[in-house]
């Protein structure tokens, strides 16, 4: 009986120090792998959902720790480089927040309106525009008597200032006095264009 207990008893503190040993190798192993890892880094992901083009607020982030060796270019660490930005794209909560996806909120001056046109049958612009250039807005409208269509050029040079990530939209600066037509032509005009015109890029291309 003695004889059993003390083989009980050496089972158990071979056991016990088994155990130690195994916890020993894996935090050794943890210890390892975090130290090829690097340290943790804090990065910012929506607390929240938020909507598109809204702009971004301290209650609208969060961080969660990631090993320095996972940091990614375009991935936030400090909310002073995004806080007032608004996103391209609606982020849901937990979706990291990308430099890239972020920009400056637009300001516009008093006396111009921003106006956002649309891609659909009757609105028609490039997919490569980008903020920066300028278009021209070319509208065709029914005609008199002695013509079916007339297609004159309504606005000139406006600025692009705004453009959705998907193309979808453009957004663009319309002298305030101007804004009424512009609109108003998206429900009369038969086909609206907006055409290109940035003179810096022609002379470089030329």
């Amino acid at each position: 009986m003695r004889e059993a207990k003390r083989h009980i008893a050496g089972f158990l503190v071979l056991a016990w120090l088994l155990s130690c040993l195994a916890a020993y190798l894996v935090y050794e192993r943890v210890s390892a792998v975090e130290a090829q890892l690097g340290d943790r880094v804090d990065v910012l992901v929506a607390a929240e959902s938020i909507p598109a083009q809204v702009p971004l607020e301290e209650r609208h982030l969060k961080t969660v720790s990631l090993p320095s060796a996972f940091l990614k270019p375009g991935m936030v660490t400090d909310p002073a480089e995004v806080v007032g930005k608004v996103s391209l794209v609606e982020l849901p909560p937990g979706a990291l927040i990308l430099s890239h996806a972020v920009k400056d909120r637009v300001v516009i001056p008093a006396d111009k309106r921003l106006i956002r046109l649309y891609r659909s049958q009757v609105v028609q612009f490039d997919f490569d525009l980008m903020v920066g250039d300028e278009v021209d807005v070319i509208v065709t409208v029914p005609g008199d008597q002695a013509e079916r269509y007339r297609t004159e050029l309504l606005l000139s040079g406006l600025p692009v200032v705004d453009v959705a990530a998907d193309r979808s939209w453009v957004g663009v600066e319309v002298p305030v006095e101007d804004a009424p037509r512009l609109v108003g032509m998206q429900v009369q005009a038969v086909l609206l264009q907006l055409l290109r015109v940035t003179p810096q890029r022609e002379e470089e291309a030329s």
